[in-house]
């Protein structure tokens, strides 16, 4: 794997209101516009029942889940949820059904994003979006994408963001598959926070690292750290 390649893309009348302030194009990645009010509307679902095991011979248990009826939305964008009554059945400890968690509009959370294939980004692949929404809001924007696809999203980056505040060479060394070489790339603006590692290692395959990097905005500069009581 390459180590460093050399997001992306007069007068007022009287009684007229003044124009709205031009979009900061440093804050959108793709079509998400960081700092404003996420709305992305869910994709469709529906609730079916699931088995989930069974207790002696005769009773099966079973539970209530949410399931998505769009894998991809035929036009536009929606955004999917993950985990308990998504895709992990409502169990207690001892595997007996608990109630389907209510659904509600999003406010805080982690979701995916799902574009309909003529608006999916072509740096993602067939990859992923994920979006973290707090208090409503767009905070960040994170996106996976394929190695072949490592220098095009590096060069894009540069282009909307300027040259990185700083690159990091780094490896991991690998029984099965020896050293691993991969870096990482970081944006610092006053505004925004860009993090691009060209191999995600947290994607563990079975013990086999895939070939999948990831990119990170976040909305504000990096929090600095304050050393107190020094040693």
């Amino acid at each position: 794997m390459k180590r460093v390649p050399g997001l992306f893309a007069a007068g007022v009348l009287a009684c007229a209101s003044l124009p709205a302030p031009a979009a900061d194009r440093a804050l959108f990645v793709f079509d998400l516009e960081l700092n404003k009010p996420f709305d992305v509307h869910e994709c469709q679902y529906d609730i079916v029942t699931v088995p989930i095991g069974q207790q002696g011979l005769l009773v099966k248990r079973t539970t209530r889940m949410y399931r998505y009826l769009e894998v991809k939305p035929e036009s536009g964008r929606c955004f999917q949820r993950e985990g308990v009554g998504y895709t992990v059945e409502p169990m207690d400890m001892n595997g007996n059904a608990n109630p389907l968690p209510p659904a509600g509009p999003l406010v805080d959370g982690d979701v995916k994003v799902v574009h309909a294939d003529a608006l999916r980004p072509s740096l993602v692949g067939d990859k992923w979006i994920w979006v973290r929404v707090a208090g409503g809001t767009l905070k960040a924007v994170k996106f996976y994408f394929p190695e072949s696809s490592t220098q095009d999203v590096h060069q894009a980056l540069v282009a909307k963001y300027g040259a990185p505040t700083r690159i990091e060479n780094r490896f991991l060394d690998r029984r099965s598959e020896g050293r691993l070489e991969f870096y990482v790339a970081t944006w610092v603006r006053p505004n925004l926070t860009a993090v691009m590692t060209s191999l995600d290692t947290s994607l563990d395959m079975g013990g086999s690292y895939s070939t999948v990097g990831h990119v990170r905005v976040d909305h504000g500069a990096p929090v600095q750290k304050v050393e107190k009581n020094r040693l």
